[in-house]
């Protein structure tokens, strides 16, 4: 009979039962046993591989590292990879067809050097069939292969680019594509960054809001800025808004207009907990969160915190990270102090850190 390594462990303590108590024991080993082999093929669903271990380019051996980090001699050595006996990747459901150097690929990619070097049929066919997976997704994987950087058109809109970003990541988990990627994270990160601070520059009020509730003659920031108009929008930051916006949701939350999306949050979390694009994302969410809790509207993803899973976990734990030394938010992505308004006398609101 195998024995477990819980029944091994409680031999070598010494531990003496009964035969009642040694069959309570092993069930008990079993429900354990049961619960930790549920939790990793749920995380085999999730993933089907192991962590990728990046290191910095610098520390990495020459063969490892990607065009980019090499010196113009080493770059010269790996030309020979490009002369390699091709491979044929056919990707999306369409089969869109990439002729690619067997070498070239391999040495980027444990994946694929598992499949076109190892006992598969891909080994015999030389041939990948890649799915469930984007042709631009593949494009950009092919662009750094090559490169060493990638470039996505800035044309798209930037909902749209979030989620080339994530196609992207997803697919190089899948590959275990040769890193490290800090490059493209980096740039996942600015372009939501750049977004969000557009966001914060301007609501969508109108003067609907500035004058809801009888205060048309209220001094409010926009009133103190000489660019103001009063034919104009009022900006997020603006004390009026605050006291009488008459939606919360489509004029001043930072999740508004669609830029990051349910599809956004539930690919993310189909990539691993520690990986930097899904944490970028969840912080993404946390100033969102926490202005819906202050300003009393309902938090654009409330139904996912309930259907995709860790990601209210995630989201809270980052939440709980925002509050500074002097009990101030910071906003995890941005790194600025998130603002609230205080009511200073009765014609005026101040903005001021906000705090617990």
């Amino acid at each position: 009979m195998e024995q477990t390594i819980l029944g091994w462990h409680l031999i070598k303590r010494g531990t003496t039962v009964g035969t009642t108590s040694l069959v309570g024991a092993m069930l008990s080993i079993g429900a354990v046993l049961g619960t930790i082999l549920a939790q990793r093929l749920k995380q085999t669903r999730r993933t089907c591989r192991s962590k990728p271990t990046w290191k910095k380019a610098e520390l990495l051996p020459t063969k490892a590292r990607p065009m980019r980090s090499l010196t113009a001699q080493e770059f010269c050595e790996r030309l020979k990879l490009f002369e390699s006996q091709r491979v044929a990747v056919l990707v999306s459901p369409k089969e869109v067809l990439f002729s690619i150097p067997k070498d070239l690929l391999c040495a980027n990619s444990t994946f694929f050097d598992r499949a076109f070097n190892g006992k598969f049929k891909e080994s015999v066919e030389l041939t990948m069939h890649l799915p469930e997976d984007t042709v631009l997704a593949f494009q950009m994987l092919l662009q750094w292969v090559y490169t060493g950087n990638i470039i996505i058109d800035t044309n798209g809109g930037a909902t749209e680019k979030i989620g080339i970003y994530l196609d992207f990541f997803k697919l190089a988990d899948k590959i275990d594509l040769l890193g490290p990627l800090d490059l493209i994270t980096g740039n996942f990160k600015q372009h939501l960054c750049h977004t969000r601070l557009l966001l914060e520059r301007q609501s969508n009020c109108g003067q609907e809001c500035a004058t809801n509730g009888n205060q048309a003659d209220a001094i409010c920031s926009c009133r103190r800025d000489s660019s103001w108009i009063a034919t104009g929008r009022h900006a997020i930051t603006c004390d009026i808004v605050q006291a009488n916006c008459v939606s919360k949701e489509a004029h001043i939350d930072l999740l508004r207009d669609g830029v990051i999306t349910s599809e956004h949050i539930q690919s993310a979390f189909e990539l691993l907990p520690d990986h930097v694009a899904r944490q970028t994302l969840v912080r993404a969410c946390v100033a969102p969160y926490i202005m819906s809790c202050t300003m009393s509207y309902k938090f654009k993803f409330s139904k996912e915190l309930e259907t995709v899973e860790d990601y209210c976990q995630s989201l809270l734990k980052e939440v709980a990270l925002t509050r500074t030394l002097n009990n101030v938010f910071t906003d995890p992505l941005t790194k600025s102090a998130l603002k609230s308004w205080v009511r200073k006398g009765d014609d005026r609101w101040v903005e001021v850190p906000m705090s617990l």
